[in-house]
């Protein structure tokens, strides 16, 4: 404390806190100077008092009060108080005596304040709330006094990264692995729009990897679309095989052409006027034949065919019978038993072949 003399009178000037100076008194000339002052003083508080030659004042003065004391409990509020996953600036109201003092502090790290934490009497802190980009809400405060001030935040949306997007299968079928990348606390489902190309697993969190097994194609190319964490898949199979092509058949041997029966010689005419020979014997009547064994070259068209048999030649007409075959099955090496008879140009001619 100190005090200094003018002219007019006393300047009194003391350094005191926390307290409310309720009376100073001073006398003047003659008179003993004395003043008093009824005030609980504390360290950190100035204080003045001007006092007239013959007179006296009295000067009431306010100062800071700690804020412990019970009547400066402050009452704080924010507005907003929760937050998209966007993040924004927000502002805590703060009330209180206007002697008390207060300060503010963040409690989380993606709170921070803009405008000073601390203060007299009522106030406002501005505060700005960084961007969530978790998927999973989160929530802080704000420290006013003994207040607490709730601040919340939205989840960022979920995202989901697939690939590949697009796969081609072959017709014999196969597997196409697709990767999901997502956070943890991030869903998903996976669907097939067919029955030929199925998916394993359908459904999950965070990271995996999706299967699309696709069955055999045995028809024309195809195509399936798939929803895999929200993302749209195209898969392609290619149409199966085309059959090999059917061998041409081997062309049938060009028959050989059945060699014309020897015609008869012509009876020589009887010399006139000779006289008559006698008569020219009848030809012999054909003998009965019967022969068996493997056919030779066989030539001719059904029904008249011929073929060599133990050293004759056997020929068919349309009068001959077959048993156990017929005649367009008969071919060289085939097993047969022929009755027939020998005809005058030595040839056989077949009324039964019958297949041994």
């Amino acid at each position: 404390m100190y005090h200094t003399s003018t002219s007019q009178g006393w300047r009194l000037s003391c350094m005191a806190a926390g307290a409310l100076i309720r009376r100073a008194v001073m006398f003047c000339s003659s008179r003993s100077t004395f003043f008093n002052v009824i005030a609980a003083l504390t360290a950190a508080t100035v204080f003045s008092l001007t006092v007239a030659c013959g007179s006296s004042a009295t000067t009431s003065v306010a100062a800071p009060s700690p804020a412990a004391s019970g009547r400066c409990e402050t009452a704080a509020s924010s507005s907003p108080a929760s937050f998209d996953s966007a993040g924004g600036v927000g502002t805590v109201s703060i009330i209180v005596e206007r002697d008390c003092t207060w300060s503010a502090s963040s409690q989380a790290s993606w709170i921070s304040l803009t405008t000073s934490a601390s203060g007299q009497g009522e106030g406002k802190v501005t505060y700005r709330v960084a961007a969530n980009a978790d998927p999973v809400s989160r929530s802080g405060a704000i420290g006013v006094g003994d207040s607490k001030v709730s601040i919340s935040q939205a989840a960022a949306p979920c995202r989901y990264d697939v690939s590949p997007t697009t796969g081609a299968i072959p017709s014999t079928g196969g597997d196409l692995a697709l990767s999901v990348h997502a956070h943890t606390a991030c869903a998903w489902t996976a669907s097939s729009e067919v029955t030929w190309a199925t998916v394993a697993p359908d459904s999950g969190h965070g990271d995996a990897t999706v299967h699309v097994v696709v069955s055999a194609n045995a028809g024309a190319a195809r195509a399936a679309s798939l929803v895999v964490a929200a993302a749209a898949v195209s898969v392609t199979q290619a149409a199966a095989a085309a059959p090999a092509p059917t061998p041409a058949p081997t062309p049938t041997p060009t028959p050989t052409p059945t060699p014309a029966p020897t015609p008869a010689p012509t009876p020589t005419p009887s010399p006139t006027p000779e006289p008559s020979p006698a008569p020219t014997p009848p030809p012999p009547a054909p003998k009965p034949i019967k022969l068996s064994g493997k056919a030779g070259v066989v030539s001719g068209t059904c029904p008249s065919i011929t073929f060599e048999l133990k050293d004759h030649t056997v020929y068919t007409t349309p009068a001959t019978s077959f048993d156990r075959t017929s005649c367009d099955r008969i071919d060289q090496g085939t097993d047969v038993e022929v009755t027939g008879v020998v005809m005058p140009d030595n040839r056989v001619q077949a009324n039964e072949v019958k297949r041994k």
